[in-house]
């Protein structure tokens, strides 16, 4: 099953290099460095996908969240690092692929106990049924993280493009930081769902949705408080003309 799904991210990849040169017209890229590294990360996408679906069969929802968990810290992580060195777009988007990449080599060693399991039998007919709304997902939550970019990147120059990028990290990094707060709850809240523990799902649920609004708020209340000070903290003297938009990008994250 894994090779299966290594090879449709492989045919992904291909397909997409292929139509390179009309993305990269349209995103008046002057390099493809970008590019390349963002759709070299669909060989090893649905592995990574693949291999949490296995985790609640397995029951073992705390190791799903725990993997979610880590790939958004790491997103959070690389995204500062890179662009604090002015690295730009291609920064932007190879933390997210490296973050990415090591989730899916942590889910190898998570998984290292699925070989005691007896191999069963598997039918392609269940995932072909779900393959729209799984490809659905997975575009909406790619486009949420990125479409943002990619629409600055047509309609402006790459002067613009970058500083852009590197304002909206702040943005996205609240987007991140819920997004982790989801990968530790939803897991668990599945677990408690499937065994017929309403009561404590709703306030699962609950206690989620006043994590990410206080870890939302906070961040927010930070941004209009101190802009200058987290721009310059974070990304230099360089990006402080756009100190004043920081507000706006947390809003905007935050819905």
């Amino acid at each position: 099953t894994g090779i299966f799904f290594f090879w449709i991210g492989l045919g992904m990849f291909v397909v997409l290099l292929l139509v390179a040169p009309w993305f990269e017209n349209f995103l008046q890229l002057q390099e493809k460095s970008p590019y390349i590294i963002l759709i070299f990360s669909i060989i090893f996408l649905f592995p990574l996908f693949l291999g949490r679906g296995i985790f609640p069969g397995l029951e073992q929802f705390r190791n799903l969240s725990l993997n979610n968990t880590l790939e958004s810290i790491l997103k959070v992580i690389f995204s500062v690092v890179f662009v604090f060195f002015g690295w730009r777009i291609t920064g932007a988007v190879g933390a997210l692929v490296i973050a990415q990449f090591i989730a899916l080599s942590f889910l190898f060693f998570q998984l290292r106990s699925i070989k005691n399991y007896p191999p069963q039998h598997i039918s392609f007919k269940p995932f072909f049924q779900m393959l729209p709304s799984i490809f659905f997902w997975t575009i909406s939550l790619t486009a949420l993280q990125n479409l943002d970019i990619i629409l600055v990147k047509h309609f402006f120059g790459s002067e613009e493009a970058g500083l852009y990028v590197a304002l909206s990290f702040f943005g996205k990094f609240i987007l991140f930081a819920n997004l982790s707060v989801a990968g530790v709850f939803f897991p668990m809240s599945i677990e408690l769902y499937e065994k017929g523990r309403d009561k404590e799902h709703r306030r699962l649920i609950f206690k989620a949705l006043q994590i990410i609004l206080l870890i939302g708020i906070g961040v927010l209340a930070l941004y209009w408080s101190f802009p200058h000070a987290s721009v310059k903290i974070l990304l230099g003297e360089r990006y402080l003309s756009f100190a004043p938009l920081l507000p706006a990008f947390g809003i905007m994250a935050l819905l």
